[in-house]
Formats: C-alpha cells, structure tokens, sequence
C-alpha cells in the first residue's frame, strides 16, 4: 500500500469513521468514492447472488450488493433488505445435459422503500453501498451524502422537481421545430 493511498484512507476514516464497521476483514483495493444522493440511488436495491459452482472452483460466496442508511453521528439506523438470488442444481439420472439449476430469489426493497419504513426519515444523513465482487476478489464502498443543512426529505422533494424540469426542458426541445 503506497504511502499517499494510505493517507487518504486514513483521512476518510477520520471523517467518516462508520466505514470501518463495514469492512470487517476485508481490504478495500481502492478508495471509498462519495457522492450526493440522487434519485438513481434510491431507487436501486441491495441483493447477495449465491451460485453453487462459486463454492466449486473456490471462490468467496455470496457476492453482495448491501445499503445501509447512516445518520449524522455516524450510527445506522436502518439496513436495506436485500434480495438474495441463487441456485441450487437439480440433478437428474439420464444425463448431464438435462441439469437444470432450480433458481432460488426472494423480493428485497429499495433504498427509498427502507427510508419510508423509518419514523423520521430525516435522519438519514449517509448512504453507504458496500459491493462485494468476486472477479476481481474486492469490496468497494460508496457512501452517498446529503447535502448539509438539508433534510433528507426536502433533498428528494427538491432533485424530484429538478428530475421533472429536465424531462419538460427535453420534451419541449422536441417539439420546437425550427
């Protein structure tokens, strides 16, 4: 690890210190990254993929896609509820080409929808997506900011209404003739 990287890595434990909590024993190949929170986040949803043939050539198992919601002290306050996807193979006696995985999925919910089940959403200061990749062997880590002096829910309301003056913007773009 390079001196520069390892700076770097320091200063955003300094200012985010629940970055920590998620990365357990594992190493992070590159620097967390943060962004605002925008309408694209909160509609995305967490999963774990748990395929058997992962287990077979010796790689880690369940690759993971997981939010949690942060507040400003730096505590979770709520996990996204994942998905999870899998399969488990059904072997059948007359022959190998008729193995067919049984695929396994269970319904999870968006980020927006676990912000909507907290009794005061405004707390939700961070947004923190820890990926677990499998090829390369990495966790990447994204923590997703609102910005300061700004509800939670006064930040939606207003990149909603941004969201829907672009589209009119592009709509009336198209239907100028010149």
């Amino acid at each position: 690890m390079s001196v520069g990287y390892k700076a770097k890595l320091d200063a955003m434990m300094k200012e985010f210190p629940f970055i920590g909590r998620y990365l357990g024993d594992k190493t992070l190949t590159e620097l967390p990254k943060i962004s605002r929170v925008d309408l694209d986040v909160i509609d995305n949803w967490g999963y774990t993929e748990e395929w058997r043939w992962y287990k077979r050539i010796g790689y880690p198992s369940p690759i993971s896609r997981n939010y949690f919601l942060i507040n400003r002290g730096g505590e979770e306050i709520a996990r996204v509820t994942p998905c999870h996807v899998g399969a488990e193979p059904r072997e059948k006696l007359w022959g190998i080409f008729s193995r067919k995985p049984k695929v396994i999925e269970t319904r999870g919910e968006t980020v927006y929808e676990a912000v909507k089940r907290l009794s005061d959403p405004d707390q939700v200061n961070f947004i923190v997506k820890v990926e677990t990749l499998v090829l390369p062997r990495r966790t990447r880590i994204t923590i997703y900011k609102v910005p300061a002096g700004i509800p939670f829910s006064a930040w939606i309301t207003r990149i909603k209404e941004i969201a829907e003056n672009e589209l009119t913007r592009e709509i009336s773009k198209i239907d100028t003739v010149e």
